[in-house]
């Protein structure tokens, strides 16, 4: 007996079954480009490095990020084959309303503030299939300057700020501890970088008109698979716009919400155009999360005298500008390592005058003062960003004079001899005056 079902019953048999197809078809799109972005340790909580990626959205609960730091990305494909080439296309917020959010890309490594501070490590290879395997190639390749507007003050400013970075004044590569199991140009802070396959070129798609307040900028990474059934996995960095190079206000952390979007787009194999991943895919970062780095600096005298038991040294914040600052002062004793500290906070002001009490306990010592907002800390030191900074010495004086002769005649018209000797520190210095 045959069944004969009705027209309208057809046509949703048919459109479940279109549906279940189409549902499968995004699956494997799902499967075939993991899309990541590295998640360092939320805000006051510990560091995780190396970094932990994850699929989403990330906050201040579980990212803590300095303005000037790159948030690390991945993609993971899965189901490439050997041999082809295939062209990615990602794209970013380069504005929201009217501040910068990310202004290029970089290396996967970027987070570190100064020598002072040990960097975070990214490893894009931790928790993917490449990880543990032996022999797999990797290539890397300079990613271009970020002149990819039609307005050449923003193309300078950005390309200023991407030059700085891949200087060693930059960090360029961060020294990683643990040891990083990667070669410095992978880490190189202007590169970008794959693994078992070969990068064949990159780009910015330019001629983006930067004046609207909400903007974004694509870039497209060609590459050739390598010769085998693994899979592959691209790195790279979003860097987040700095007050330093954008101004008060106009910079990222001046964003409310969760303006740092970044997207895959389209990942195509470029010989025919087919399609592997689709959907606009983004992860997002919200902006308590982001914090500009706090900074600081430290005047005062390098010389006292052996006496001295109370001096002042005065410490210049940015709390007025950019929010409240945490502060600890640390006075290092050369001599036995001794440490003397006063820990303080300081908001709406701009310079916090502490006074350091008997903390003359040796020849000489230092001075090092950490500050710390939203999560992110730095150092500064006497005179100095770097350390260990100048030095303060104790200087011991010891005066001697004698007069020859000791006794004269007020009618005397005869020149007499005063012998001053001065002793600095051991060092004897004779010094005579006529009189």
């Amino acid at each position: 007996m045959k069944l004969h079902l009705p027209p309208t019953y057809l046509r949703i048999v048919v459109a479940i079954a279109v549906s279940f197809l189409l549902s499968s078809s995004f699956t494997v799109y799902g499967q075939a480009c993991q899309f990541q972005q590295g998640q360092n340790g939320g805000v006051g909580l510990p560091v995780v490095s190396p970094v932990e990626f994850e699929r989403g959205n990330s906050n201040a609960n579980k990212s803590h990020f300095a303005e000037g730091f790159s948030v690390p990305y991945r993609i993971e494909f899965t189901t490439l084959e050997a041999n082809q080439q295939y062209r990615v296309r990602i794209a970013f917020d380069v504005k929201k309303n009217g501040r910068v959010a990310f202004d290029y890309i970089t290396g996967f490594q970027n987070l570190q503030l100064s020598t002072s501070l040990s960097p975070e490590l990214v490893n894009p290879l931790v928790g993917t299939g490449l990880q543990n395997l032996s022999g797999i190639s990797s290539s890397f390749l300079a990613i271009p300057s970020p002149a990819y507007t039609t307005n050449t003050i923003f193309n300078s400013t950005a390309g200023n700020s991407f030059a700085q970075l891949k200087t060693t004044a930059g960090f360029n590569p961060e020294i990683s501890l643990p040891t990083s199991p990667f070669s410095s140009s992978l880490r190189d802070k202007g590169n970008m970088a794959i693994w078992n396959a070969t990068l064949n070129s990159i780009q910015y798609v330019g001629g983006v008109d930067i004046s609207p307040g909400t903007v974004s900028v694509a870039m497209e990474i060609v590459f050739t698979k390598a010769n085998n059934a693994n899979n592959v996995v691209l790195a790279w960095g979003g860097h987040i716009a700095s007050l330093l190079d954008w101004g008060q206000g106009n910079s990222a952390s001046a964003i409310s919400g969760s303006p740092y979007h970044m997207y895959v787009e389209t990942v195509v194999k470029t010989n025919d155009g087919s399609m592997i991943c689709n959907g606009n895919m983004d992860c997002q970062l919200s902006s308590d999360a982001v914090t500009p780095a706090p900074t600081c600096s430290i005047t005062g005298p390098s010389t006292l005298c052996a006496s001295t038991t109370l001096v002042n040294y005065k410490a210049v914040l940015d709390a007025s500008q950019n929010g409240p600052v945490s502060y600890n002062w640390s006075v290092v004793n050369l001599s036995s390592s001794t440490t003397a500290q006063l820990s303080g906070s300081g908001a709406g002001v701009s310079s916090v005058d502490t006074l350091l009490q008997a903390i003359i306990p040796s020849d000489s010592f230092l001075v090092r003062l950490r500050v710390q907002r939203g999560g992110i800390f730095n150092y500064c030191y006497l005179n100095s960003v770097d350390s260990p900074g100048t030095k303060v010495k104790k200087l011991n004086v010891e005066v001697q004079a004698q007069a020859m002769p000791t006794v004269i005649s007020l009618n005397s018209a005869s020149t007499s001899q005063l012998n001053a000797t001065i002793q600095l520190n051991g060092s004897i210095v004779t010094t005579g005056f006529n009189y």
